[in-house]
């Protein structure tokens, strides 16, 4: 059986399917490359180095500026109160919790705030940043297909490396524990939600965009985590 090479094809194979699997059919292999990446695996076995890990913390916390940027668009487009509400309190705690997440493992890992902030911009982290920031700019859909995608995939292999008990040093338990705890499946869900709803109002124009948008964003994530081991 050959796979969908559209959304409208796929719906039509799957009239029943949630959107968002439909989303995740026509991003593979790249969804599964994405979330089962050597990067998670090794953090949850507490075998990855510090030193790639330093190098992917660096690059993340310089996207969180953008992603936080890419969250005003979504808050400003989203169609009611409890969609900007998600959002607004996901950008609260993206520059509170998750910002001294970074300075704390800053820290850990011998790394001078100040030093980070001055690191070039990596070509994926640039790619990513621009990514969502011209989707979030185009189209509600474009936009929240891009953070579904980032979120879901985090939350994916964060449960799975969370189910396995073992020691871990602080930075790497954290790092798993943030994108597992139930306030954040919580979120990942109502995104889910809320890109049901969004794809099935869409237009089929629109429709096509998102899910490229979702799929080049797996391509991203699996360059992004590459990235950081060289």
């Amino acid at each position: 059986m050959s796979m969908p090479s559209s959304y409208a094809e796929a719906r039509a194979a799957e009239p029943g399917a949630r959107p968002t699997d439909i989303l995740v059919r026509l991003s593979q292999p790249h969804w599964d490359a994405a979330c089962g990446h050597r990067f998670t695996r090794e953090l949850g076995a507490d075998t990855l180095s510090a030193e790639v890990f330093g190098r992917y913390a660096v690059q993340d916390h310089l996207f969180v500026t953008d992603l936080a940027s890419v969250l005003g668009h979504l808050i400003a487009r989203a169609p009611g109160m409890t969609a900007k509400h998600r959002f607004a309190a996901f950008a609260a705690m993206l520059t509170s919790e998750e910002n001294d997440f970074f300075l704390r493992t800053f820290d850990q890992l011998g790394i001078e705030p100040q030093e980070a902030a001055r690191m070039p911009v990596h070509e994926v982290t640039r790619a990513f940043a621009g990514l969502m920031l011209s989707a979030a700019e185009r189209s509600y859909a474009q936009g929240l297909a891009c953070l579904l995608c980032a979120e879901w995939c985090y939350l994916t292999w964060g449960v799975r490396e969370a189910a396995e008990v073992r020691p871990r040093r602080a930075w790497a338990q954290e790092w798993i524990d943030l994108h597992a705890v139930p306030a954040f499946r919580s979120f990942v869900e109502g995104l889910r939600e809320e890109m049901d709803r969004t794809l099935d109002a869409a237009t089929p124009e629109e429709q096509e965009a998102a899910a490229r948008a979702f799929r080049r964003m797996t391509e991203l994530e699996v360059e992004f985590f590459d990235a950081a081991y060289s």
